[in-house]
C-alpha cells in the first residue's frame, strides 16, 4: 500500500503522438503522502545539524540558485 502508485503519462510541449514527449507522474495515496511528510520531519530533526552549509539539495529555501550565489560569494571573498 505505501509503495504502490498509479503512473500517469503527462504530455510535455510538442508532438503528443511521440512517446518521448511524455513524462511519468506518480499518483500516491493520501496516507503515503502524510506518512512521508511526518517521516521527513522526524529524520530532518536528526540530520540537519550535521549537514554541511554547502548542502542545497532537498532542503527548504535552498536551490541551484542559492548554490550558485554562495559559490560566487565564497569565490569573491577568497579572491581578495
Amino acid at each position: 500500500m505505501w509503495k504502490e502508485s498509479i503512473i500517469c503519462p503527462v504530455p510535455k510541449a510538442g508532438n503528443k503522438h511521440k512517446v518521448d514527449n511524455y513524462r511519468p507522474v506518480a499518483i500516491l495515496s493520501t496516507a503515503a503522502k502524510v506518512f512521508e511528510s511526518v517521516s521527513y520531519d522526524q529524520v530532518m530533526q536528526h540530520v540537519k545539524p550535521v549537514l554541511s552549509i554547502y548542502q542545497h539539495g532537498f532542503l527548504q529555501k535552498r536551490s541551484t540558485v542559492t548554490t550558485g550565489y554562495n559559490y560566487r560569494l565564497h569565490s569573491f571573498r577568497h579572491r581578495q
